[in-house]
């Protein structure tokens, strides 16, 4: 009787593991998740559409959710290639929006200055909620959650820069950079 409740036990421990994992063939295979960035970059990354989710929305200030995959190639450096499962906050500042700082006359007549206060802050920052790394064979490697939410600044350069903006388009219907502030 104590073997079989401990192999009952060991089922239930291993069969939710299983669930959550995550492959390489599954994220290629679900329609939901779309590839942003690939190529020369050592590291593609897809966006669950799925799981874009409005977290917040006032006259500045926009927050949405999303989970993205940040999946390390196989022609990296790296020995091992891994699968990062990222639940993340993007923070859009609408006052730092191209079309909100295009209103700004100086801004508006000198296009490098457009450029240089673009640089100096893009308007988007992030924040990651919670991190499961995986192997491409979906085995799970470990589990980081309930992170404190600590949003960094994400440039210009950045590639999450360019999946922000997707984040963004997706649950908005627009791209970041032509939002303006609108009056409530």
């Amino acid at each position: 009787m104590k073997k079989l409740f401990s192999m009952l036990l060991l089922v239930c421990m291993v069969i939710p593991l299983q669930i959550q994992a995550i492959s390489m063939e599954a994220i290629k295979n679900d329609k939901n998740n779309i590839p942003i960035l690939t190529g020369k970059n050592a590291i593609t990354y897809f966006v669950d559409k799925s799981s874009i989710k409005r977290i917040e929305e006032n006259q500045f200030i926009y927050k949405v959710q999303a989970v993205v995959y940040e999946v390390e190639n196989n022609n990296s450096s790296r020995t091992n290639s891994y699968i990062h499962k990222v639940l993340v906050t993007y923070r859009y500042d609408i006052n730092h929006s191209v079309a909100s700082v295009l209103r700004t006359p100086q801004y508006a007549q000198d296009y490098s200055l457009l450029i240089y206060a673009k640089q100096a802050s893009s308007g988007m920052k992030l924040t990651i909620n919670s991190v499961e790394d995986f192997n491409y064979e979906g085995v799970a490697l470990g589990n980081f959650g309930n992170i404190p939410q600590q949003y960094v600044d994400v440039a210009l350069r950045d590639p999450k820069y360019v999946v922000g903006n997707y984040i963004f388009k997706e649950a908005y219907g627009t791209a970041f950079e032509n939002m303006t502030l609108h009056k409530k």
